[in-house]
């Protein structure tokens, strides 16, 4: 009943505002083109682009010249250019964004003020809002073809009169606008040097022909950061989880990301946030955004790896099983690389790489760990999470991090076996013992007053590895007891044997 609701008050208004179509219908606009809902082009319920007019799409330049206040490139008009302040000699990137969203999302500001701090580049923002309501799902993922081809229409205006070259241009979309870039570039004859794909949508091209939806064709180079890969018809996620570039990166496995509800609790959630003041935006932008956190994820670690010291490095592997099992923090042949901003200095790197974030922001995390939790044999089972922060004898210390991926998971009858990320390493925290804090928060249940759950885990050892240099650190081999919301302070000795876990 959650799903159905969440898909009805999220996406599928559409199935209430849609005209039924059929194939074989045409829409012919001036300098755009054709259209037709033939296959393979019939993937969005029969629906055909928009009258570019009603549209409205708007280019908007920003540069260091102007940071704030944009000039407009309109690509039916090269007088526009010529009166612009763009410039060949400057790398392009150009910002696409998807359903429901428009260049005065807060993300767009957040991602195009990264760049020109970063760096001298022109920044165009593709605006495409009318065309990419929320209540026509159908009709915006038709209008995917119409914006790419009023972006190849630019780019191609821009190459003849103000010499742009196609492997300057750098294209990131979220979204639905990750299909919009790839669409773009099959126009373009898969000259353009790079497109970044931020979570492509799902609804209506997963596992859809390559025309349709963003491959590794599209570009020279195609980077694609997946953060709310679930089916979407069962536990509605809205982006894919099929390989799409040349590089994929799973964050937190791809699925669910941490301190994200997501869906029907994820709505409730963001609407209460509304209505108790606890955010500046309306009752139905908090909804969406609690609806699609996980969706959104992909934008927010783009846009912070642009200028953040500390890099999100990750590692080639199977699946997110394998990688948290530990098993692949030795790079392949091909290499490890470098979500976001920078994974083009890694071009050797291929294939699904899988990495590992913190809750909020900021994401990154330096320095990853083995952790190992060995629990007392035969204790019962509890349902909760245990929060871990590294620190030094002198104060300084990690972030605190969860170790469950969602709010909670069951503990307590098996040892804790799992890689972490920290914001420190063991260089930066110094060559003496370090502390680590544990705090178990139980999750109530009603079986609670009746005494049938354990009130307390109990542990036995901690080990933690440092995977970069080897490094472990362990615990002496003692009973204790993590009673809930009660911080556990526990000494780590360095330089203790492989395989050993006493100290």
């Amino acid at each position: 009943m959650a799903i159905e609701l969440t898909l009805t008050v999220i996406l599928n208004l559409a199935a209430m505002t849609a005209v039924s179509l059929v194939s074989g219908k045409e829409v012919c606009y001036p300098v755009v083109g054709c259209f037709n809902n033939d296959a393979p082009f019939n993937n969005a319920d029969q629906a055909l682009p928009s009258n570019p007019l009603e549209l409205g799409t708007k280019f908007h330049l920003y540069t260091w010249e102007k940071t704030e206040v944009p000039t407009s490139l309109v690509y039916t008009q090269p007088v526009s250019i010529k009166k612009s302040n763009f410039r060949s000699d400057r790398p392009t990137k150009v910002i696409i964004h998807g359903l429901n969203n428009s260049e005065r999302s807060q993300w767009i500001i957040n991602m195009r003020r990264a760049f020109l701090k970063q760096g001298d580049y022109n920044v165009i923002v593709v605006h495409w809002h009318k065309g990419a309501r929320l209540t026509s799902y159908p009709k915006a993922s038709a209008n995917v073809r119409l914006v790419a081809t009023q972006i190849k229409v630019l780019l191609k205006l821009l190459q003849r009169t103000a010499g742009l070259q196609l492997e300057d241009v750098h294209l990131i979309g979220h979204s639905l606008g990750a299909h919009i870039s790839g669409y773009a570039g099959t126009l373009l004859g898969d000259k353009i040097g790079r497109i970044t794909g931020l979570d492509p949508a799902d609804p209506n091209f997963q596992h859809l022909p390559f025309v349709i939806r963003l491959d590794p064709a599209d570009a020279q180079f195609v980077d694609v950061i997946h953060t709310d890969g679930r089916n979407f018809a069962n536990t509605v996620g809205f982006g894919l989880a099929q390989q799409s570039g040349h590089i994929d990166f799973y964050v937190n496995g791809g699925e669910n990301q941490k301190g994200c509800e997501d869906g029907i609790k994820g709505l409730i959630g963001g609407i209460l946030k509304a209505v108790r003041g606890q955010t500046d935006t309306s009752v139905l932008s908090s909804a969406g955004k609690g609806a699609a956190c996980s969706h959104a994820r992909a934008h927010e670690i783009f846009t912070e790896s642009i200028n953040s010291i500390c890099r999100f490095k990750s590692f080639p592997c199977q699946n997110y099983g394998t990688f948290l099992r530990g098993e692949c923090y030795a790079c392949s042949l091909s290499g490890c690389s470098e979500a976001g901003f920078h994974a083009d200095d890694h071009p050797t790197a291929k294939g699904k790489h899988y990495l590992m974030t913190y809750a909020k922001g900021p994401f990154c995390g330096a320095a990853y760990y083995n952790l190992m939790i060995e629990m007392k044999p035969g204790q019962g089972r509890s349902e909760g999470n245990i929060y871990i922060q590294l620190r030094n004898k002198s104060g300084s210390r990690s972030r605190k991090i969860s170790l469950m991926d969602r709010n909670t998971a069951k503990l307590g009858h098996k040892d804790i076996t799992m890689p972490i990320v920290l914001d420190k390493s063991l260089q930066e925290l110094g060559r003496d013992d370090l502390l680590i804090e544990l705090t178990y928060k139980k999750r109530p249940g009603v079986f609670d007053f009746w005494g049938l759950t354990t009130k307390a885990l109990y542990i036995e050892a901690v080990k933690l590895t440092e995977v970069a240099t080897g490094q472990s650190l362990a615990s002496r081999k003692q009973l204790r007891s993590l009673s809930n919301d009660v911080a556990n302070v526990i000494t780590l000795k360095r330089q203790i044997p492989e395989g050993s876990i006493s100290g």
